[in-house]
């Protein structure tokens, strides 16, 4: 698409599917007052994709493709089409109230969408050059070790996947389909899946389990072709790395059932192995990249080097300091001054909510999502998947303290040790800032040991205990990081973004940071009366 396009009135059929009204013209601007106030328009250098009801906007400045949904995509449609003042905006898109108009400008300027002061401010972040190392060195957190018990746990309830030619080969040279019901080659133990742009191979799974695991809780591939011949993501777990512009930062994963049996047993990570494990994997999507620069809150950049700078002095600290040390370097930087065409006295008034109503709504939101995916299981006989989303949705439950609970304490430290660890694996792995900004994925760590506490205790209430140990806590983190990874749960949670960045700082009132409420989290929440 070329840059004219953005700045001419789209075809009608373009405007009408949005609401945006033709009738406008230049008389138009002779409603607003003098002087008038004028909205800045959509950067020059962005490509626009049109979707059914949408807009997909890809910035080659920043590498991001944002998808606006149908308000957004209205407004962005007039804006384009030259409706840049408050009055003719209005106009342009009758069918939206001016006070939601004003949300979604503010929306499309944290997303750096507009040439505005915030962009301008901005712009010199996503220049800076990242010097070259190589080769990259790993970055070991010590405390982080692991050792399998063969639990089989990581190959069931959870799509593995892709598998490369090399493990069908494998399959197919030992004859490991044979004993597994309905399969005459390798192929027949794999079903194709979505995966980018493109489906891929995904083992397939009898009752929740890998077909590959055998009754011993033993990879029959691993078993017969040894490590290298299994999926990248089997050879791999539980371990993840990360690509900075400086190291390679290795962690482990939370949805690993042997984290409990590995505070006393597992061995300090192996720096070779690992090395070795790295070169297995370069083939494949295995190798998280850490973005650059770092986006802290909506609208709120930093280098990766000035992130990583910042990291380092706090890689021991508390969950507690993180979010109020995140807080604060957000605060600081800011997104300067809310320009004049923002004012409420052009849009009126917008009501704001308390960050306690904001989680209360996330919390009924998780819930009836698991019920919606428990009952799409269901149907589809994926046992395992309608047992986990059904733990969850009562731990939410429980977190929202809809359900009481008689008191319980930890058996012993190990159960809180693990719950530390989840931190410590977060921030070894970057997790905060991986496809998210860091405030959000704070927000979500501290929403995931929300639930992972209450169904913790849940288990234990339930066999009669009052002690939780550390295996009921390995078995909620193990769940509630499966369930809350499920695509339609991400959706959600992007959805409820500001009340998932709430959780960052309970003790906070609302702020610029924790970005504009969902209209829908809200009205279904005082619809279902969950959020007070």
């Amino acid at each position: 698409m070329d840059d004219e396009r953005l700045y001419t009135a789209r075809p009608v059929a373009a405007h009408a599917k949005l609401g945006v009204q033709q009738a406008q013209t230049k008389e138009s601007l002779t409603l607003e007052t003098t002087p008038a106030i004028f909205i800045p328009r959509p950067r020059r250098e962005l490509r626009v994709r049109d979707l059914p009801d949408a807009l997909v906007i890809q910035d080659p400045t920043t590498g991001q493709s944002i998808h606006l949904g149908r308000e957004s995509s209205a407004i962005w449609i007039a804006l384009a089409a030259g409706h840049d003042t408050p009055t003719t905006l209005c106009m342009a898109v009758p069918h939206l109230d001016p006070p939601l108009i004003r949300v979604r400008l503010k929306q499309l300027r944290e997303g750096l969408l507009l040439d505005d002061d915030l962009w301008q401010r901005t712009a010199p972040v996503f220049h800076v050059p990242a010097p070259r190392v190589d080769p990259l060195p790993l970055h070991l957190a010590p405390e982080l070790r692991h050792r399998c018990v063969g639990c089989g746990g990581s190959c069931t309830g959870v799509e593995i996947g892709p598998v490369p030619k090399a493990t069908l080969a494998a399959i197919e040279a030992h004859r490991l389909f044979e004993g597994t019901p309905d399969t005459t080659s390798a192929t027949d133990c794999v079903v194709d899946r979505p995966y980018g742009i493109q489906p891929a191979q995904f083992m397939k799974r009898a009752d929740g389990r890998c077909v590959m695991l055998n009754g011993e809780n033993q990879c029959a591939v691993h078993r017969a072709a040894g490590p290298g011949a299994k999926p990248g993501v089997c050879q791999q777990f539980p371990y993840t790395f990360t690509r900075g512009r400086d190291a390679i930062y290795v962690s482990l994963q939370m949805e690993c059932r042997s984290l409990a049996a590995s505070l006393e047993q597992g061995a300090a990570l192996d720096h070779e192995k690992l090395l070795s494990e790295l070169r297995v994997h370069s083939e494949g999507p295995i190798v998280n990249v850490l973005p650059d620069p770092i986006r802290l809150a909506p609208g709120v950049y930093v280098t990766q080097a000035e992130y990583l700078a910042w990291w380092s002095k706090r890689t021991d600290a508390p969950l507690d300091q993180w979010a109020a040390d995140a807080i604060d370097w957000t605060e600081a930087i800011g997104t300067g001054e809310a320009p004049e065409w923002l004012s409420e006295a052009h849009w009126g008034e917008t009501a704001t909510v308390e960050p306690a109503a904001l989680r209360a709504a996330l919390y009924q939101q998780i819930g009836m999502a698991t019920a919606l995916v428990s009952q799409e299981a269901a149907k589809e006989g994926r046992l395992v998947e309608q047992e986990q989303a059904d733990l969850v949705r009562k731990a939410a439950l429980v977190a929202a303290k809809h359900v009481p609970l008689s008191r319980t304490h930890w058996a012993d430290e190990g159960a809180p040790v693990l719950f530390d660890r989840a931190v410590r694996a977060a921030a070894a792995g970057h997790d905060f800032v991986q496809d998210c900004d860091l405030l959000y994925g704070l927000g979500r760590l501290r929403l995931g040991q929300s639930l992972a506490r209450a169904l913790s205790r849940l288990r234990a209430v339930q066999v009669g205990r009052v002690s939780v140990t550390p295996q009921d806590v390995n078995d909620a983190l193990v769940v509630t990081n499966i369930v809350l990874r499920m695509p339609y749960m991400e959706q959600i949670l992007k959805m409820g973004e500001a009340a998932v960045r709430a959780f960052a700082a309970p003790a906070r009132s609302y702020a610029p940071w924790m970005g504009v409420p969902h209209p829908a989290l809200l009205e279904s929440s005082s619809t279902h009366g969950g959020a007070s």
